[in-house]
């Protein structure tokens, strides 16, 4: 018979353990200091007069014109319309006029900020004009 060789194996290496990397230290940036400003001439105040203060200008009655009274203007305004199906500025519209269901009725003063939101909302409403 023949005789086998064996080679003798190596021994194992001892496994290594891992070696944790050192981290470099962080060198912040050196800071810079911006460039003192020159100084500042210094500013005059300047003194301003007071001026006289104007007289107040009194308001002059109107004549009144014979046939018409001096009470304001009213507007009685009634929802006929529904609000369901309006935009949100129609609705608040109708919130700012005080209505909101059907059939109520108002009397509000005849201001330009009424008539403006009864013009946004005339298709829900219905106005009459009274002294």
């Amino acid at each position: 018979m023949a005789e086998k060789k064996t080679a003798a194996k190596p021994a194992a290496k001892p496994a290594k353990k891992p070696v944790a990397k050192t981290a470099k230290p962080v060198v912040a940036p050196k800071k810079v200091a911006p460039p003192k400003a020159a100084a500042k001439p210094a500013v005059k105040k300047v003194v301003v007069p007071k001026v006289a203060a104007k007289p107040a200008v009194k308001k002059v009655a109107k004549p009144q014109v014979a046939g018409k009274s001096t009470l304001p203007k009213t507007l009685k305004v009634t929802q006929t319309g529904s609000k369901s199906g309006a935009t949100v500025r129609q609705i608040k519209s109708l919130v700012g006029l005080g209505l909101g269901k059907i059939g109520k009725m108002k009397m509000l003063e005849d201001t330009s900020a009424v008539r403006g939101l009864v013009a946004k909302v005339q298709h829900l409403i219905k106005v009459e004009t009274t002294k």
